[in-house]
């Protein structure tokens, strides 16, 4: 039994592109890993995300 995700059926891992694909896949995901809801409360206290501070240095 595995953790991962499945992966979409066009992406190979075995290749580099496929290898390629899946990284830009996960950077994608882990990128839009925040809920709507999350940031919304964060910007109710006024405060900004974690991402969004990072992205002020």
């Amino acid at each position: 039994m595995s953790t991962e995700p499945a992966l979409p059926a066009d992406i190979d891992i075995h290749t580099t592109a496929g290898k390629l694909a899946d990284l830009q896949r996960r950077i994608e995901e882990a990128t839009h890993a925040g809920s709507a809801r999350a940031v919304e409360k964060q910007h109710a206290k006024g405060k900004l995300t974690a991402r969004e501070r990072i992205g002020l240095l």
